[in-house]
């Protein structure tokens, strides 16, 4: 299945993805002793992996990078697991390692719908008065913030910005976004 998501070029955040999805899945699947095996694979046992995420109260427990900490899962995290193993059965189908799509009929978990608190004028003041910008990382700290509120982009847009990206004279960021695309 990475071999196959590589080969489609997917980016590598996306392979990555795919990968820990399943990951805990299969984590799973072994700490609570049921079957890995793929014929044993059914909605059911999906549905109970769900209700399972869904009732956690701790976060990040296996994460490479965030320390675990208490709090429920986002919906969002949770549908998103389920629609990788809905794309990895979809993938055993086509490549005939199962007769059918297993996952086929399961529905996806609603992702709950916030909105976005957008930060006011005092707290952008506040944000960039505490910036030291008279030290070089001051300076680069001033120019990030800047331009993540004046451009909205996402945060791994701007790491990946080059020098050539950037055309300062004209007034614009050329950026290799989500799904390889390209925005001005």
């Amino acid at each position: 299945f990475r071999l196959f998501n590589r080969s489609e070029n997917k980016s590598p955040r996306t392979v990555q993805w795919y990968d820990d999805s399943l990951r805990v899945f299969l984590g799973w699947l072994e700490e609570t002793e049921k079957s890995t095996l793929l014929g044993d694979l059914n909605i059911a046992l999906v549905r109970e992996f769900i209700v399972w995420q869904q009732d956690k109260t701790v976060k990040h427990e296996h994460h490479p990078f965030a320390p675990p900490c208490e709090g429920a899962l986002s919906s969002h995290t949770i549908q998103s697991r389920v629609r990788a193993l809905r794309s990895f059965c979809h993938w055993l189908q086509r490549e005939g390692y199962t007769d059918k799509h297993i996952l086929e009929d399961l529905s996806v978990p609603k992702v709950q719908k916030n909105l976005v608190e957008i930060l006011t004028e005092d707290e952008i003041k506040a944000i960039l008065a505490a910036i030291d910008r008279d030290t070089a990382g001051g300076g680069r700290n001033y120019a990030i913030v800047w331009t993540l509120l004046d451009t909205g982009l996402r945060c791994s847009e701007l790491t990946g910005l080059g020098f050539g990206d950037a055309h300062l004279e004209e007034g614009y960021l050329r950026v290799l976004g989500k799904g390889n695309k390209e925005r001005v």
